[in-house]
């Protein structure tokens, strides 16, 4: 179910013409002399960092972590203990087949397929680290985000730029926790397009998959302020 979930994922995105990560810029290294908040940035911008192909089939989790964490030195920590209380560990099997993403949306689609049948997986960045958990375990604020879409929708005409619209917003709500949204009976998620930005209003986890997303279909580059 999870498989088929980030291959229908991966189909929309491709539908709607995405590219491979564009060019980060520049990434340093943290070191003993950095600030938590340097650390903090330095592991965020290796999250940023395109990542070769992936492909796992029936990949114990643990195996796959650590592919994960060697292909792009990720500083990757788990809090195997909170994931164990709701039956994922080392041995969870891993089928996951994907192009060229960035590190970030890789993580995310592994975290979704490892956590399909037992509870919704997270990460967090913290202390330059980046830790592995149970989405209860790690903190999880509503928070409204305005994303910038205009460049993807410059040329085109009233009926094409609602249908790119449309096909965003479907894709977001279809995907990102469907029952989250209102529009598909849940309390919290919103999301409208206003003068060439999605306003969307969401848990802070679910706006990094959302940030995620956007970022690898070209859409947006950074996330503008909240209103």
């Amino acid at each position: 179910m999870a498989g088929q979930m980030v291959q229908t994922i991966l189909a929309v995105m491709i539908a709607l013409g995405f590219g491979a990560a564009g060019d980060p810029g520049p990434t340093s290294q943290p070191s003993a002399a950095q600030t938590a908040h340097d650390r903090d940035d330095a592991a965020k911008k290796k999250l940023n960092l395109p990542l070769a192909a992936i492909n796992f089939e029936n990949t114990p989790f643990g195996d796959a972590i650590n592919e994960l964490r060697d292909k792009s030195s990720l500083p990757i920590r788990v809090d195997w203990k909170a994931l164990q209380e709701i039956g994922v560990d080392r041995k969870t099997a891993i089928t996951l087949h994907i192009p060229e993403l960035r590190a970030s949306t890789v993580l995310d689609l592994l975290l979704m397929v490892a956590g399909a049948d037992h509870g919704k997986l997270a990460y967090a960045v913290e202390s330059g680290f980046i830790t592995i958990s149970t989405a209860q375990n790690l903190t999880d604020e509503i928070a409204e985000q305005s994303y910038d879409i205009r460049r993807s929708l410059e040329g085109l005409d009233v009926a094409a730029r609602q249908k790119k619209v449309g096909a965003l917003t479907q894709l977001l709500t279809d995907h990102i926790e469907p029952s989250s949204w209102k529009s598909h009976g849940g309390s919290i998620g919103t999301i409208r397009e206003e003068k060439g930005r999605l306003i969307i209003t969401q848990t802070a986890e679910n706006q990094r998959l959302i940030e995620s997303i956007l970022k690898n279909l070209g859409v947006i580059s950074e996330p503008g302020p909240g209103r």
